[in-house]
């Protein structure tokens, strides 16, 4: 798992984390695996040329 060039090898409780606007893999390698994937994106500052930043749960 990771980044396509230098993936990691992972076993039961261990994480990786890397760009995930970089190509990367996912590939079990003792069949079936259960993973928990965590994607964080920065807010976007007015005025920097980046998308809006879409309101949930009641936020205004």
């Amino acid at each position: 798992m990771g980044p396509a060039d230098k993936p990691v090898e992972l076993v039961a409780g261990d994480f990786v984390r890397y760009p995930g606007d970089q190509p990367h893999v996912y590939e079990s390698l003792d069949g079936e695996s259960l993973v928990h994937i965590v994607v964080s994106v920065p807010r976007v500052q007015p005025g920097t040329g980046g998308a809006p930043v879409a309101h949930t749960h009641g936020e205004s």
